[in-house]
């Protein structure tokens, strides 16, 4: 015998990824909105202004299509010279790197120079995004705040440190929210103890250090502390989703253009120019989670190190690429189950969904999965509607029990061998 159950409103979903080793595992518990999954590398730029002390205010806020309507707004390179704040440069390097790209800019009216002040640039930030129903993927913050101890401040030592605040709002739009954020590049300045990022494991963070050494010298001395943030948010937005930022085979991603005198050269503030810097002390920063310009032996331009985010090298999602398509995945899989609320569904008499239905449902997710992710997988392992049991083994409650939907995805990354599974679950 069969029944018949609905999938009914309310729904909350929180959403959880687990970093360990060999899965990631995604569940949701909320409300739904409707960002538009299709628009993967939406991008923000923050930058900070000198403000009164711990406090935040929305000073600006733009959507960019391009470097020349940021100027029609009076955002120039002379306003940098004069605010001793880069937001053209960014935008200007962002648009250099991703001629099409759509740029959302917030300028926030505050300082940088401790943990609390980063606290409230990453809440208000947070606020932000929330306005934009989750079509912001990728944001770039640049402090203006060249310390002499500003990575220090950002790692924390043993606390979470200013970069923990930002994985926490990382958390809560994605566990709360439901508008996952994939990454934010944070303005590393100045760097001399080398903390290790990649304890600290925060997947959505990444420490950008370096800039353009010729712009730095061309009499910009105010700004020798600051880092191409806008640099990376432009390469990281123009690619595919499974690319890193970093390919040197990929020519956008070659930082130099000698047409318009662009990163003929480098320096790492704190330790000076690129081409000057011993090799161990660059292959150590890459091993504690840095990411900055490099340049390769015979071959022309400077290049970003790699895409890392601040994660140990031996865990699943241990580069930004790896967390934007599992990012993806999960965001198809909940816009595929989003139809089945409120829809009367037929189960079995033990409150498990029939086979047909199960195939159904799990007709719709691959079909999903592979228009919108098929060319940005190594492979679709897995596909399941209303599994028994759980990845521990542990079984979960029939469907007609607590009217929860759930679903798998367990997908393989390129250079992955490990499977990692996106679990969904629509709960009344």
């Amino acid at each position: 015998m069969t029944g018949v159950q609905t999938c009914a409103l309310p729904i909350c979903f929180p959403v959880t990824i687990a970093a360990s080793l060999p899965s990631v595992n995604i569940d949701i518990n909320s409300a739904p909105t409707s960002p538009d999954d299709s628009q993967d590398t939406t991008a923000l730029l923050v930058t900070v202004d000198t403000g009164l002390v711990n406090s935040i205010a929305h000073l600006q806020t733009h959507v960019f299509y391009s470097e020349a309507q940021a100027i029609a707004q009076g955002i120039t390179a002379a306003d940098d010279a004069n605010s001793v704040i880069l937001r053209h440069y960014h935008i200007a390097e962002f648009f250099r790197k991703n001629p099409n790209g759509t740029l959302h800019f917030l300028n926030l009216n505050g300082t940088a120079a401790s943990v609390s002040d980063i606290n409230d640039i990453a809440n208000a930030t947070a606020d932000y995004i929330r306005t934009q129903n989750g079509d912001i993927k990728q944001v770039a913050v640049a402090f203006n705040s060249p310390a002499a101890n500003f990575v220090d401040v950002l790692h924390g030592g043993t606390s979470s440190g200013g970069a923990g605040a930002f994985q926490t709002i990382a958390d809560t739009l994605r566990d709360t929210d439901f508008k996952p954020v994939d990454v934010f590049f944070l303005e590393g300045s100045n760097v001399s103890n080398y903390p290790d990022f990649r304890a600290k494991n925060y997947p959505n963070v990444a420490i950008v250090l370096g800039n353009d050494l010729r712009f730095i010298d061309a009499g910009n001395q105010d700004f020798v502390g600051t880092t191409a943030v806008g640099t990376v948010l432009g390469c990281s937005t123009n690619k595919e989703l499974h690319q890193s930022f970093a390919w040197v085979g990929n020519k956008n991603n070659n930082l130099t253009d000698t047409t318009k005198g662009k990163f003929l050269d480098a320096a790492i503030f704190g330790l000076g120019n690129l081409q000057d810097e011993s090799l161990t002390t660059l292959n150590l920063l890459e091993t504690r989670g840095y990411i900055f310009p490099r340049v390769f032996p015979n071959a022309s331009g400077i290049y970003w190190v790699q895409s890392n985010n601040c994660v140990a090298k031996n865990t699943s999602i241990n580069n930004i690429e790896s967390v934007q398509v599992v990012n993806k995945a999960y965001r198809v899989l909940y816009r595929t189950l989003l139809p089945y609320i409120n829809q009367t569904v037929s189960t079995t008499a033990q409150g498990r969904l029939t086979a047909g239905q199960r195939a159904m449902i799990e007709n719709d997710i691959r079909n999903a999965i592979i228009a919108n992710l098929g060319d940005n997988i190594n492979e679709l392992a897995l596909v399941l509607a209303d599994p028994a049991k759980d990845e521990n083994n542990v079984a979960y409650p029939p469907f007609s029990s607590d009217n929860t939907l759930r679903a798998w995805v367990g997908i393989r990354l390129f250079n992955k061998s490990e499977q990692i599974n996106v679990t969904l679950s629509v709960t009344r």
